[in-house]
């Protein structure tokens, strides 16, 4: 006998016929004769972690993470690039970057110029100065090759590195900031009224910085707007509030807040604080919900604005839903990106009481510069892992000095009254985070290796910087080895990775994306669009023969272990972004059950052949992607909404939370001594654009874990219309006889949960069986994730 629990997600048809079998499996699978899957007790890998997860930032839909929609204190952009290039002199550095981009664009250099610059490596490393110049110059040596040369205000050693860089800082926090979402585009007032103007030196007492923003309503209507919550990604009915301090500096000004609220101040000539409470009704469908403030018959200063959803608030910054959400997750990791531009101080602070930041060379300066904010700072983010039972993987600033990281350590774990362990106390964590977490994830910046555009000077690789770095945070007094220090590499960049790692031995953890597919071609397209059979092996068997060529994978699991460091996987997902093959052919596999598989069995070969205990999926949020060549492409989130009883969960999601139910203690060694069933399937090579010969893939993927008492075991079919039956054989007494079981399938391999489906086509779905014992046999439905676990 057994017993059947669902979750809340619906099907069109209930696929559970292959599980509410499981009490007749003599009579169903007399044949084929069942795979045999021996469990056994050797370890090859402890103290295994739940697949983590990149936590959406402001690139896709971040509406539905924290309750604080819109915080505005109107001041400047820190400033805070990388530059490097071939050769550095006495008297300045040549730079691979477009410091003065063409044509004749002197925007970046606008901002270069004046500011301050600290060697990073070479016989002049740590030496300081202004930049006082940038032209174009022909590069010694090489007649046909120009470069920007950004000289020095001073003379310095010369570099003896062909990969010299230097870190270039601007303050323009002083300049204020008003560019609110969606300002800049020509002709555009929706978010902000003609006439706006910063004002530097009059705030209130309890405000951070100097700039207030002021509107002028003396003749017409002056006003800004606040973005709030799209209601197509989650719930935005209930309570929310608007906060603000305001003064009245000119005529007899009236405040008025609209949309969707409805309240009128009047202002007086000292500082006050105002706020709004109202309530979104239930049946808000109406999009982005967004809050006005007008002003009339004078003019104002506005500082302070705090524009909130309270309905969902909990014990952290962000919202209960997601909260919740996480919670049924159960992710071993949150990981959040960021390039450089901000300070350690800067990410550390309240958001009333953080500066923009930027280290875009194309960052645009001034008041209506593109300096970004913070959905979150650090310490939130600390705070939600903590409250999810997940460690924390925060990327630091990509362009920092080691004495911030000394900071930092001082913010992890020194005690509440001493530095910046007073800062974390402050914002009611007394105890130190390296008492809280099992492991801290420490990465600088992302994808430093990144030459496309928004990567570009946001951090640097090179030789000295990470090694300088590291060396600060461990020499520190408050260092614990649960902080891990980790370093990133592109995964098919050996050359390069071996270059990264062996500048920087201190390193604990060497971190790789394990992307599945890039381009795709019209070739692929027309001979795998008629037969769900041929796109899915093809599909799985691209992801096994990626490993199982054992190149770069290979590699770089090498060069980490002979380094003393650890393997991870930063982020992981499909990345069809390119090619000439259709949006359509893309969205088919990358929304299914059977790309949610792929994911899956990409995630579990890396841990079982690589051993890689830290991985983290890409990414939360977001419904679609306009790739580099291909529009509409839905990459890369896999958590489309997040409305209350309505949540959509791509496969790959619910893959994830299978999975992470029984991850966890030690990986077991399995066998299969009567051999793995195949299935067959050409190869593509994206270089050649050529199919290859045919090659065996397996059929079937098993892995077992230990904790304590705990066993596990996950079984991946990777049959598209097969069901596979498996014998599991383990040693010891299973406790009271009872398993608990998991299941992700669906009808069909090409199932998916998006909005223009209707009623979502994949579910997953979990029980509990009696009379379990080794020896047991279990149907794999076709196309499907299994997990159960049991007590010895």
């Amino acid at each position: 006998m057994f017993t059947l629990s669902f979750c809340a997600l619906p099907m069109r048809r209930l696929a559970v016929i292959a599980w509410v079998a499981l009490g007749a499996l003599d009579v169903l699978f007399a044949a084929p004769e069942p795979v045999r899957v021996i469990v056994g007790e050797e370890v090859e890998l402890a103290g295994v972690k739940r697949f983590g997860m990149n936590l959406t930032d402001t690139w896709w839909d971040a509406g539905a993470v924290t309750n604080d929609r819109a915080v505005y204190n109107f001041e400047g952009t820190q400033y805070r690039s990388i530059f490097w290039g071939p050769r550095q002199d006495a008297g300045g550095i040549y730079v691979w970057q477009a410091v003065t981009a063409p044509p004749e664009d002197y925007q970046a250099s606008s901002r270069v110029i004046g500011a301050d610059f600290t060697i990073l490596n070479g016989p002049a490393k740590g030496m300081t100065g202004k930049i006082v110049e940038v032209r174009r110059e022909r590069l010694p040596e090489q007649d046909d090759r120009e470069l920007d040369y950004l000289v020095f205000d001073h003379e310095v050693p010369a570099g003896d590195s062909a990969n010299v860089a230097v870190m270039v800082e601007r303050d323009g926090t002083g300049e204020g900031h008003f560019n609110v979402v969606g300002s800049a585009r020509a002709g555009s007032r929706h978010w902000l009224s003609e006439g706006a103007e910063l004002i530097a030196g009059d705030v209130a007492l309890e405000s951070f910085g100097s700039h207030a923003l002021r509107l002028d309503g003396s003749e017409v209507t002056a006003h800004i707007r606040l973005p709030g919550k799209n209601a197509e990604v989650t719930t935005v009915r209930g309570a929310w509030s608007l906060k603000f301090r305001a003064k009245a500096v000119g005529g007899s000004p009236v405040i008025r807040v609209r949309e969707p609220g409805a309240a009128e101040f009047t202002p007086g000539k000292d500082w006050g604080e105002f706020a709004v409470e109202f309530t979104v009704p239930e049946d808000f469908t109406n999009g982005n919900l967004t809050a006005l403030i007008e002003v009339d018959g004078g003019a104002v200063l506005v500082d302070d604005l705090v524009f909130s959803h309270e309905e969902f608030a909990g014990a952290t910054a962000f919202g209960r839903l997601l909260v919740d959400e996480l919670k049924q997750l159960r992710p071993g990791f949150l990981r959040y990106l960021q390039m450089g531009g901000s300070s350690m101080e800067n990410m550390l602070r309240p958001r009333l009481e953080q500066a923009r930041f930027s280290s875009s060379p194309w960052t645009s300066t001034g008041p209506r510069g593109g300096g970004q904010q913070y959905p979150f700072s650090l310490h939130e983010f600390y705070q939600l892992c903590a409250v999810v039972d997940a460690d924390p993987w925060y990327c630091l600033p990509g362009v920092i000095h080691p004495v911030e990281v000394e900071q930092f350590m001082e913010y992890l774990a020194a005690p509440a009254d001493t530095g910046m362990g007073h800062l974390r106390a402050t914002q009611g964590q007394a105890r130190p985070w390296t008492e809280v977490f099992d492991e801290i994830i420490v990465e600088f910046g992302n994808e430093a290796w990144n030459s496309w555009g928004p990567f570009q000077a946001g951090g640097y690789n090179g030789p000295g910087y990470w090694e300088s770095l590291i060396a600060a945070g461990k020499a520190s007094p408050y260092y614990n080895e649960k902080v891990k220090f980790t370093i990133a590499g592109q995964n098919v960049n050996t050359w390069l990775n071996r270059r990264v790692v062996e500048a920087t031995p201190e390193a604990d953890v060497f971190a790789v994306a394990t992307y599945l597919l890039h381009g795709l071609d019209p070739e692929q397209e027309e001979r795998l669009t008629d037969s769900p059979e041929a796109l899915y092996s093809w599909l799985w068997g691209e992801a096994q023969y990626r490993l199982s060529v054992k190149d770069a994978m290979q590699t770089n699991a090498d060069l980490a272990r002979d380094h003393g460091m650890e393997l991870a996987v930063y982020e992981v997902n499909h990345h069809a972004a390119s090619g000439e093959a259709s949006s359509a052919f893309r969205n088919r596999f990358l929304t299914s059950l059977g790309g949610g598989l792929n994911v899956a069995q990409n995630l579990l070969l890396m841990l079982q052949e690589y051993h890689a205990r830290i991985q983290c999926f890409f990414t939360l949020f977001g419904e679609t992607n306009n790739a580099y060549q291909v529009k509409d492409v839905r990459l890369f989130g896999s958590l489309i909404t997040l409305k209350e009883g309505e949540v959509r969960r791509r496969p790959q999601y619910l893959a994830l939370m299978a999975v992470n139910r029984v991850l966890g203690g030690d990986l077991l060694a399995v066998s299969f001594p009567d051999g793995v069933p195949q299935f067959e399937s050409a190869v593509y090579d994206e270089k050649a654009h050529a199919w290859q010969e045919a090659q065996t893939f397996s059929t079937l993927r098993a892995l077992a874990f230990a904790d304590g008492r705990k066993r596990s075991l996950i079984l991946l079919n990777l049959s598209v219309d097969e069901k596979v039956p498996v014998k599991v054989e383990f040693s010891g007494e299973v406790r009271g006889g009872i398993a608990t079981w998991t299941l992700l399938s669906a009808d069909s391999v090409d199932a998916n949960n998006e909005r223009e489906t209707g009623e979502p086509q994949v579910a997953l779905r979990e029980g509990s069986m009696q009379d379990f014992v080794s020896g047991r046999v279990l149907p794999l439905p076709p196309a499907s994730l299994t997990t159960l676990s049991w007590e010895q």
